[in-house]
């Protein structure tokens, strides 16, 4: 049993409660497990749990402590040994505070620290190890791009066979992208040389805190979880089968394996239980037309809070950053760590005035955002410095996969399918206030004829013939 504050509290606690009752006995390594306090406090805590009728056993001088000791002389050589506790406590206190300002003073001053929690891709140095620098930046890039951290482990594992320092298990992958130590930091002071961009590092801990938020993240379609039962509101679960062989597509050819497999989608609930009747189900290529007319303008409208986002980030880093140095103060009286707190509430306030400046900025372009194509016209300078980044972020999240869809998600983004409410049995995709009925598959053309009925910029409606075709496998 180690000693801690927590610890002490739960322990009483538990004596008080009659948890731990009387004939019961605590068995502890020595005396100092119970508390490291200062005498008087710490007797007073020991007197409570044997006044109790709980002994407490200590088996490094194989002593027991109970009513009838206390009265003794044993009291004497209990409170000597508590004594000695609370010094031995205090003095490795005051090495460990002396030892701490000597490193954080090193770090201030840009030097080499060594540091207990050294990441595995920094040497004695500072400087990073190359190869294991390598197989961070891959393991980052494969978080990035989606892949679940088993998989993950795996591919680095393989492409670095050789490497030691590559993570374990899949915990120490999660604690490998939140360490600040990839931007070089050591409790917030710069030391290490930085394996990543600190930009870079905000997203990730963004790209982390959603995947925590939406659970597994390694799912193969775009579609996934963004298409919902009309009827009971279940996920509908993506499925896909081989296509059937024709005389010109026979098994084998590349024309059979042109046409790749068919993908389609039914009610989760529908599928393992009797909770929904509805049978609709979705061929991917029309859930894949549905999204492609209906996403823009909710892309524009999460680009532009990416950019508030960022800003989001940054105030988060500063506001722990702020906590951890309070803490510390408070344990420590240490006067660097109030210096230090200083220093991060100024750079809090500065993080604070951008984003209320940004605030009106961002409104602007969520209501310009609304418009099939969005354009800016008449802008200030800053204005349109802010918009490009706008643009510059619907890019970059496009590009992936998973953080597209969690970020869909989290906006509210969602497909509703099932059959039509006029009793005909045809299926419908229904989002924003638009309607895709799907009335048939043409084999002459190779497509799903959709009725699509589509809310315009005036509040009427327009209403068109679309295509939907499966994109031949690559």
């Amino acid at each position: 049993m180690r000693a801690s504050g927590v610890l002490q509290e739960r322990l009483l606690k538990a004596v008080s409660e009659g948890k731990i009752k009387e004939g019961d006995a605590i068995v502890i390594e020595a005396i100092d497990r119970i508390t490291r306090e200062d005498a008087a406090t710490a007797f007073d805590r020991i007197l409570g749990i044997v006044s109790a009728g709980v002994k407490i056993y200590t088996i490094e001088d194989a002593t027991v402590y109970d009513k009838a000791s206390i009265q003794s002389s044993a009291c004497y050589v209990l409170v000597a040994k508590i004594h000695a506790s609370y010094e031995y406590s205090n003095r490795l206190s005051q090495r460990v505070q002396a030892a701490y300002k000597l490193k954080r003073e090193k770090a201030k001053a840009g030097q080499s620290i060594k540091s207990p929690n050294r990441p595995i891709w920094i040497d004695s140095n500072g400087a990073l190890i190359e190869e294991v620098a390598t197989a961070v930046r891959l393991a980052i890039r494969l978080y990035k791009q989606g892949q679940g951290q088993l998989e993950l482990l795996k591919r680095v594992r393989a492409e670095f066979p050789d490497l030691k320092q590559v993570p374990a298990t899949t915990r120490s992958i999660k604690r490998l992208l939140t360490n600040e130590a990839l931007i070089g930091h050591w409790r917030g002071i710069r030391v290490f040389e930085p394996l990543i961009e600190t930009e870079e590092y905000l997203e990730l801990k963004q790209i982390v805190e959603q995947r925590a938020i939406h659970g597994k993240s390694e799912e193969k379609y775009l579609l996934s979880g963004l298409i919902v039962c009309k009827s009971c509101g279940a996920n509908y679960n993506f499925r896909r089968q081989k296509p059937r062989a024709t005389k010109k597509a026979p098994y084998g050819s590349e024309q059979y394996k042109s046409k790749g497999d068919i993908v389609y989608a039914n009610c989760s609930a529908f599928l393992k239980s009797d909770r929904c009747s509805n049978s609709f189900t979705v061929p991917y290529e029309v859930a894949e037309l549905v999204f492609e007319r209906t996403s823009d303008q909710v892309l524009y409208s999460l680009a532009a809070d990416k950019q508030h986002g960022e800003l989001l980030a940054q105030k988060t880093l500063l506001e722990s950053q702020i906590e951890n140095r309070r803490q510390l103060f408070k344990a420590l009286g240490n006067p660097d760590d109030l210096e230090e707190l200083k220093h991060f509430a100024a750079e809090l306030e500065v993080v604070n005035k951008r984003m209320s400046e940004q605030k009106d900025k961002l409104s602007v372009v969520r209501e310009i955002s609304k418009s099939p194509t969005p354009s800016f016209d008449d802008e200030s300078p800053e204005e349109l410095a802010y918009t490009q980044a706008v643009q510059d972020a619907f890019l970059e999240l496009t590009k992936n996969t998973v953080n597209f869809r969690n970020a869909l998600k989290e906006y509210g983004y969602q497909i509703r399918a099932g059959r039509s409410d006029d009793g005909g049995g045809t299926g419908v995709l229904q989002i924003h206030g638009n309607t895709y009925t799907i009335e048939r598959r043409s084999q002459k053309l190779g497509c799903y004829l959709i009725k699509a009925v589509e809310e315009n910029d005036v509040g009427s409606y327009d209403v068109s013939e679309l295509q939907a075709r499966r994109k031949p496998a690559k």
